[in-house]
């Protein structure tokens, strides 16, 4: 079960790391946080900053979405079988493959109201 775990995030680690910024600067903006300004960048780059991280974080959540639904299912089939062991194994499973998923939604909402928050400036 851990190695399933491990793999699983590296997965969605992997996925995420390859959905990357669409175009590279050669320049590198600097941040002013006293005045709130990023200078180096028009403010049609600092607008398409949120939008690529809102991007990357749909993906992640969308493979880590589907691997959660095809964990449950497995474990699902995984309960028909005749061994008490693999019987038992399957709602372990199955269980933390639920928490797992009632988790992702969990975190999902509150990245997804952050990112709200931040956008409406508030």
């Amino acid at each position: 079960m851990r190695k399933r775990l491990l793999l699983i995030v590296v997965f969605c680690l992997l996925a995420t790391l390859g959905a990357g910024p669409a175009t590279a600067r050669a320049d590198t903006p600097s941040p002013d946080v006293a005045n709130g300004n990023i200078t180096g960048l028009p403010q049609a780059d600092i607008n398409q900053i949120g939008v690529e991280v809102r991007r990357v974080f749909n993906i992640f959540f969308a493979v880590c979405g589907f691997v959660a639904a095809g964990f449950i299912a497995w474990n699902a089939v995984n309960l028909g079988r005749k061994d008490p062991r693999a019987r038992q194994e399957a709602m372990a499973g199955l269980g933390y493959s639920i928490i797992g998923a009632i988790l992702l939604f969990g975190t999902w909402f509150i990245v997804s109201l952050a990112a709200g928050f931040w956008n409406s400036g508030g």
